[in-house]
């Protein structure tokens, strides 16, 4: 069972990261589960995956939500819990123990001392020089544990030498909503070279400036174009000579 949120506040990082985890579990005979507070898109690209998607009404780290998920726990029973939210707190790990269910928790950060779970998953580039303390658990750090989609495994298989030719062709895909309006700001450093490239714009949910960057964007070459709520990123992947990347 995965419990993490995909709602245009939370952006779909975790939700991404998660269906990455549970595809390769799928693979090795696993049934998965993902649980929490979804939007409509990020429920249909759950179902899409193969995993069975259970709504929670409230988000992780509220009352309401520590009560739904404790009972779904004791519901379905799970040999493992995975949970992935910057909103979660020890408090709040502590309630989810239930029975023999272990539990891995995707972090970022290194903020805590210790962790109430028996493995931690952190990915980013210098997770290993953090203070983690093992204590018998589990610790799965650095870039050797990207959770990559599946279709992006497959993509890669079909394409594994990057263009060595100049970049022609560059994605921009800074996850959630960008509502920092940071497309914006890589849009217009690429503009002085804006004839020359085909440049794409991806956002989980729609953005609020959407149409303002569809008027950057049509500076650029004919194949440039803005989308949003994308089931994955792989054939953007496998189009970009080069992609500006952030979240999830």
């Amino acid at each position: 069972m995965f419990r993490c949120d995909a709602t245009a506040a939370t952006g779909w990082g975790h939700i991404s990261r998660c269906l990455a985890l549970a595809e390769a579990f799928q693979e090795q005979g696993w049934r998965t589960v993902v649980a929490g507070c979804f939007d409509d898109s990020a429920h249909g690209i759950i179902v899409s995956t193969g995993s069975l998607a259970r709504r929670l009404a409230a988000t992780v780290n509220t009352r309401d939500d520590a009560v739904c998920t404790a009972s779904l726990l004791r519901e379905a029973s799970p040999d493992l819990l995975v949970c992935d939210s910057y909103a979660a707190d020890r408090q709040y790990l502590d309630s989810l123990r239930y029975g023999p269910a272990k539990m891995t928790l995707f972090d970022d950060f290194g903020r805590w001392a210790g962790y109430p779970c028996g493995a931690i998953l952190n990915f980013t580039i210098g997770s290993a020089g953090l203070a983690y303390q093992p204590d018998g658990r589990l610790l799965l750090l650095g870039p050797a544990y990207f959770p990559a989609r599946k279709r992006l495994r497959e993509s890669r298989k079909s394409r594994p030498n990057a263009k060595t030719a100049p970049t022609e062709r560059i994605l921009v895909a800074l996850g959630g909503n960008d509502d920092r309006g940071l497309s914006q700001l890589v849009l217009a450093a690429l503009k002085p070279s804006a004839g020359a490239r085909d440049v794409r714009v991806v956002t989980g949910a729609r953005n609020s400036d959407a149409d303002m960057i569809g008027r950057m964007l049509s500076g650029f070459g004919h194949d440039s174009r803005y989308a949003h709520g994308l089931p994955d990123l792989a054939e953007e992947y496998a189009w970009a000579d080069c992609c500006v990347s952030g979240g999830g």
